[in-house]
C-alpha cells in the first residue's frame, strides 16, 4: 500500500462507479490508498496495464481470466489527485476484450 499511497496527494479524492450502492466518495491520501488497494485484491491474479482513459492516464485492471473487472482515470501534476473508477459492469462492456476475427 506505500507505494500506492506514495503516488497520491495529500488531498487525494476517489470517485468510485460501482453501478450500485457499494460505490462512493473517499477522501484523503491513506483511504484513497486502502480502497484502491482493496479493489485491486478483490480480484486475486488481476493484472493492471496502463491506457488512456477518456482522454487522461488510467488503468485498466483484468482479471486472471482476462475480464476486465475496473478501468481507473487520474489526474493530477506532481502526484495523483483524483481517481475515477468503474467496476459496473455496463460501463466495463465496451472495455471487454473482443473475440477474434475468423
Amino acid at each position: 500500500m506505500r507505494g500506492v499511497a506514495a503516488a497520491l496527494s495529500a488531498r487525494a479524492h476517489l470517485v468510485h462507479d460501482a453501478g450500485d450502492t457499494t460505490g462512493g466518495e473517499t477522501h484523503g491520501r491513506a483511504a484513497v490508498a486502502r480502497a484502491l488497494v482493496g479493489i485491486r485484491m478483490r480480484f486475486p491474479g488481476a493484472q493492471v496495464r496502463p491506457a488512456r482513459v477518456n482522454g487522461a492516464p488510467g488503468g485498466i485492471i483484468s482479471s486472471a481470466g482476462g475480464q476486465v473487472v475496473a478501468v481507473l482515470a487520474l489526474d493530477g501534476r506532481h502526484r495523483i489527485r483524483e481517481v475515477w473508477l468503474t467496476t459496473a459492469e455496463s460501463k466495463l462492456a465496451r472495455w471487454q476484450p473482443r473475440p477474434p476475427q475468423l
